[in-house]
């Protein structure tokens, strides 16, 4: 949440009172800002290979030889699964899909909300290709409906997009690379990364029009 709280940093400050489209706007970017942090740059190769070898040495007798490269396909498999938040990357915008869909047919009342449930396990044997046996992992699982927060979901998948878009334009400009090597051998490896994303991306993405 590191980036989350420098984005906010960032902005709070010269923006205390943001109007209701303009908040909706910041957590719009507040998104992509954390999952760019957490799955692009945590989830790189040069991670991956620290804890393989770390693993190996531990367990030798189980992993023996295993390649960083399949090393990091196995810690990022991907598979259909019941809860969203324990999604690998390529379904997780499935998970958004059925939410937004029930959102979105909730607000034409298009079914009895009596049917939430059923509709909730259709939707999701229909585009995750698994049904939950019980709400707990099927309608229950999030705490947004219950906190009013209708609409917020999308900003989870279009938060993804947006990092991908981030980290490709970062990448003309800094060797990502190279920054976290650097913390390798006693540096900073995120004040490069930071100070792109304090000038770059934070003071641009929630302006007064």
């Amino acid at each position: 949440m590191k980036q989350v709280t420098v984005y906010t940093n960032k902005i709070y400050p010269k923006k205390l009172a943001l109007a209701v489209w303009q908040q909706v706007y910041l957590w719009e970017f507040m998104n992509p800002n954390h999952v760019y942090t957490k799955i692009i740059l945590d989830a790189i190769k040069l991670f991956g290979k620290d804890i393989c070898q770390s693993l190996v040495e531990l367990f030798p007798d189980v992993l023996g030889s295993i390649s960083v490269e399949t090393f990091t396909k196995a810690i990022n498999k991907v598979e259909p699964s019941l809860i969203r938040v324990d999604a690998d990357e390529v379904t997780y915008p499935l998970h958004i899909m059925v939410r937004y869909e029930m959102e979105k047919e909730l607000m034409e009342h298009a079914f009895d909300i009596n049917d939430l449930p059923k509709r909730w396990a259709d939707k999701y044997e229909e585009y995750v290709g698994v049904r939950p046996t019980t709400d707990a992992n099927g309608i229950l699982q999030d705490v947004h409906w219950s906190e009013g927060l209708f609409g917020y979901f999308p900003s989870y998948a279009l938060g993804s997009a947006y990092a991908a878009q981030f980290e490709h334009a970062m990448q003309k400009d800094l060797d990502v690379l190279d920054c976290l090597e650097e913390g390798k051998n006693g540096g900073n490896p995120c004040l490069a990364l930071l100070t792109y994303s304090s000038i770059r991306l934070h003071t641009n993405t929630c302006k007064d029009y």
